[in-house]
């Protein structure tokens, strides 16, 4: 129901008081009074509740002996010096939403779509002696970030695409909270990094 967010409770109150009044008199000196009771005073109200996401996590959930969650925070990405890319900051933040929402698929196929502005599609071998289109980072990240750096981060958006295809295409797969929340981090950390070598104009 938290769906990684904030606790959110409802509280239903309700309080009640009787008050009792005097209605007689005894010969007793210890009690002499009798009471009965008078009126019965309600009062209802609902609380709204709310802990926040990292008490949650950091605090409660930690003492009463359940898993704890990791936090990561990455560096937002500075979009503003490279417009070039600015459909794949937009898909990332569209994918933040939908994880939010619970649409798992739909969120993983936003991380498949933010890595399409570096890519290019070209001729690679396919094992059996023919030749097949794929998806690949654009040659010119070569010269900007050298063979051993640019074969990393193609590697990288490879394994990312590879990942998140079966939510592109009509498939069985079902994705969970989890595995979203881990795609959307590592397809968030590589695209930052890939927007860190950008040159700045």
């Amino acid at each position: 129901m938290r769906q990684g967010g904030d606790v959110r409770l409802r509280l239903d109150v309700e309080l009640a008081a009787e008050e009792l009044k005097e209605v007689g008199r005894i010969q007793d000196p210890r009690n002499p009074s009798v009471w009965g009771l008078w009126e019965v005073h309600q009062l209802r109200g609902k609380l709204q509740v709310v802990i926040p996401q990292s008490q949650w996590v950091g605090q409660i959930l930690v003492g009463t002996e359940f898993e704890k969650t990791h936090i990561i925070e990455l560096p937002a990405i500075p979009i503003q010096s490279c417009a070039s890319v600015k459909s794949a900051f937009e898909e990332l933040q569209q994918a933040v939403k939908l994880e939010r929402q619970g649409f798992y698929g739909e969120a993983v196929s936003k991380c498949r779509h933010a890595l399409d502005v570096f890519c290019e599609e070209a001729q690679v071998p396919d094992g059996k002696g023919g030749i097949v289109k794929r998806q690949k980072l654009k040659a010119s990240w070569e010269t900007r970030l050298g063979q051993r750096t640019y074969d990393w981060l193609n590697s990288s958006f490879g394994a990312i695409r590879g990942a998140t295809n079966q939510s592109h295409h009509l498939s069985s797969t079902v994705f969970g909270q989890a595995e979203a929340q881990m795609l959307l981090i590592v397809t968030t950390a590589v695209v930052s990094y890939a927007v860190a070598t950008l040159p700045e104009t």
